[in-house]
């Protein structure tokens, strides 16, 4: 995916400030802009494109959610849901398919969603690390 790939190249230039929209997005969402994250988000993230490039979609048109799958479990779907695709914006579709991609390969959980703003605020500054719906958001902005 484009988007994880522009995200991986800005991580890999990220000096502790620069590029701007990168310390941004990762004070942000991920409640950490050191270059120590940025080093590992930028190893991982090519990691998580690679694997998700033979994902199974099996669209469920009764899902009330943007999608859904199963947290860390092989061999299974990831259910994009009517609302995914009722988003125009090809960048938003893709953030959530980012975020099923973090559940299913890379054990990312859902501690909180960025449109429960009180919860997702309350994050503590590790907690975003194994937020899917933090990272979906960090490379969504830093692209």
């Amino acid at each position: 995916m484009k988007m994880v790939s522009d995200v991986a190249a800005k991580l890999n230039k990220y000096d502790g400030s620069n590029p701007p929209e990168v310390k941004e997005s990762l004070d942000d969402k991920m409640n950490d802009s050191s270059t120590e994250l940025a080093n590992g988000l930028a190893k991982k993230l090519p990691w998580l494109a690679e694997q998700a490039a033979d994902t199974q979609f099996e669209c469920n048109p009764s899902g009330k959610a943007r999608a859904w799958s199963m947290v860390c479990v092989p061999f299974t779907d990831i259910e994009p849901h009517p609302a995914c695709f009722a988003d125009k914006e090809i960048a938003a579709q893709a953030r959530t398919m980012l975020h099923e991609w973090l559940h299913r390969y890379a054990c990312k959980f859902s501690l909180a969603y960025h449109h429960q703003q009180d919860e997702f605020a309350k994050l503590s500054k590790a907690q975003p690390k194994t937020n899917a719906d933090s990272i979906a958001w960090f490379v969504y902005e830093a692209c």
